[in-house]
């Protein structure tokens, strides 16, 4: 079994990385160019972290976590990582009022931030009040009825129910929020309701393999549909059944509205139709859902890698599917189990990964290998939850444990203790100048990725070398 001794690094989540901003207003315009009068791309809502690409004068190019880049004035931006929190508090309604303090009366608002804002949650301030954490410092009120603490993704009829919510919200190019919207960030939000992460551009959603063709005379409540002119696709909107889709269009009344698919204009224009596929491998754009644990899964993992006095509980834990990049140059779909804390992150992390084509062999939770360590390591498996102690502090269990951890192609990426390697049929690996697929190093993307959002990877640690291993600390 590995030997962890990572507990006391814990603090290095702390530390402000500079290629990381986090959005400090409602929604920020993000531009082609570095100037306000060219052409608006799309918007970042308030505390959605992102990646810096580059910088001028005033001016920051991000990218953000669905891959979109765009300049963003610095104004618009705090200089480091979100906040964290154990808990979230998501915005369901169409917007929530920010205040100082749990008391609507006193003073004006600090800001209102629009629907499916993530506010991280620090405690309960009464019966109608909860307190976040706000960017940059400081702490707000938001009233309970606004927002839902760690919301479960929806189910496809939930999310048809959630799209009515928005009828009658304007229409504004390149706008993703609930103050403003377009077509294709319209569809992007609600799918992202159900977990999943859609291009954000309307060609490009109809070209991704999460969807398969539908006719339209064979069209049922969820399907996207799409139009345009010549063939060529320019907006979208989510079909609701009984000849009626939803979407945010400039046609007659520029709002989010109701449309019907016998309409002349929309007859004229539709060009095709898609639906979600249950699971895919996708190309354009990324396919992630992130659950609860499935029935299923809870009794493997209590027969194998979960026990009573584990120090997170079930429902605790969050099930990711995520898309990779296999050995085999082509795209898979395994799964994962983390903290739900730390879910949304790792979806996004692994994103990355996959657009970057960073390769990974296997990914299969730990109770599929019985708990068994060493049989994960082997076959060179991606791993994260398995609940057990630490080899040299049987008082402590391991980072896996709180779902805080993940091992990243373990095979090649050995844990290197003195003499002893772990797995054994690592130590040809052990020799990080030799290029092999999959490894970790100091300036590998994988490495840049995961610390720069507060991880720490195990092949940093000065006594000993871990380069499989990557954790993030839960702070309450």
């Amino acid at each position: 079994m590995k030997r962890y001794f990572a507990l006391f690094l814990f603090f290095w989540s702390s530390l402000i990385f500079a290629a990381v901003v986090t959005v400090r207003v409602p929604a920020a315009f993000m531009y082609k160019y570095a100037k306000s009068d060219s052409p608006v791309v799309s918007q970042t809502i308030y505390a959605t972290q992102a990646t810096v690409v580059s910088k001028k004068r005033g001016w920051t190019k991000i990218r953000t976590p669905d891959h979109y880049l765009g300049w963003v004035k610095n104004r618009n931006l705090y200089r480091g990582a979100k906040p964290l929190a154990k808990h979230t508090a998501e915005v369901i309604n169409l917007f929530a009022n920010i205040y100082r303090e749990p008391n609507e009366g006193l003073h004006r608002i600090i800001m209102a931030v629009p629907f499916s804002t993530e506010l991280p949650l620090v405690q309960s301030a009464d019966a109608r009040f909860l307190q976040v954490r706000l960017v940059g410092g400081g702490v707000g009120y938001v009233f309970r009825g606004d927002v839902k603490v760690d919301p479960k993704p929806l189910t496809l009829e939930e999310m048809l129910q959630v799209s009515r919510k928005f009828i009658g919200v304007p229409y504004t190019w390149g706008g993703v929020t609930s103050f403003g919207i377009d077509c294709s960030a319209f569809i992007q939000m609600l799918f992202k309701q159900m977990g999943v992460v859609l291009p954000r551009d309307t060609g490009i959603q109809a070209s991704w393999k999460g969807f398969v063709k539908v006719n339209k005379n064979d069209l049922q409540p969820g399907d996207v549909v799409f139009f345009g002119q010549d063939g060529n696709i320019n907006h979208v909107g989510l079909y609701l059944g009984n000849d009626e889709f939803i979407n945010a269009t400039t046609y007659k009344n520029p709002i989010v509205q109701i449309g019907k698919i016998s309409d002349s204009h929309w007859q004229k224009h539709f060009v095709t139709a898609r639906r979600l596929k249950s699971i895919d491998v996708g190309n354009g754009g990324y396919f992630a859902t992130i659950t609860p644990l499935p029935d299923k899964v809870k009794a493997q993992m209590q027969k194998y890698t979960w026990r009573q006095g584990c120090p997170v509980a079930l429902n605790d834990l969050a099930y990711l599917k995520l898309q990779y990049w296999g050995y085999d140059n082509k795209s898979h779909v395994g799964a994962l189990i983390v903290n739900k804390y730390l879910a949304k992150e790792v979806r996004g992390i692994f994103q990355d990964l996959y657009v970057h084509k960073f390769p990974i062999q296997s990914m299969k939770p730990m109770y599929m290998y019985k708990g068994n360590d060493d049989a994960s390591m082997v076959k060179n498996n991606t791993a994260a939850f398995n609940c057990r102690k630490m080899t040299d502090f049987k008082n402590q269990y391991s980072v896996h444990s709180y779902g805080g951890a993940i091992d990243i192609n373990p095979l090649v990426n050995p844990y290197v203790f003195g003499d002893n390697i772990q797995p054994k049929q690592g130590k040809k690996y052990v020799d990080r100048s030799v290029p092999f697929k999959g490894k970790t190093t100091n300036d590998s993307f994988i490495v840049k990725d995961f610390t720069k959002h507060g991880w720490v990877w195990g092949g940093s640690w000065p006594n000993m070398k871990d380069y499989q291993h990557f954790e993030k600390p839960l702070n309450n």
